[in-house]
């Protein structure tokens, strides 16, 4: 953590985030288990590009103009700054956005239209 902004997200986060137990989500759940908590967190981008390879994967896209339900947004540094935090809530509450995930280093954002309520759910 570079800045003392960013300081206080991470606290303000880990306040928040729950672990895979907390989450009501079978996806949000399976994702924990299979991607966060291996033991490494060295391979993660790939990691994450390997369990989202059947999507369309966009890697710090903040543009939404042609997304789909198969599109997977992962945004990255998302708490650095206060700007790129106000981007990351002001993407969260557009309708296509139907699950997030936040695990401060990184925001993911899924548009399927299975998940019928909208769910973000903050991971650890």
């Amino acid at each position: 953590m570079k800045n003392l902004y960013e300081r206080k997200q991470w606290i303000n986060y880990r306040l928040k985030a729950q672990s895979r137990h907390g989450v009501h989500s079978p996806f949000a759940y399976h994702f924990s288990e299979k991607i966060l908590y291996k033991k490494s967190r060295k391979q993660l981008r790939q990691r994450i590009s390997d369990y989202f390879k059947e999507y369309d994967i966009r890697w710090n896209d903040w543009n939404f103009k042609t997304v789909n339900e198969n599109t997977v947004v992962i945004l990255e540094n998302i708490h650095q700054t206060q700007n790129s935090l106000e981007a990351w809530n002001q993407l969260l509450a557009k309708p296509e956005v139907k699950l997030s995930l936040d695990v401060f280093d990184f925001g993911i954002l899924l548009f399927k239209k299975d998940f019928l309520a909208k769910q973000h759910f903050v991971l650890k």
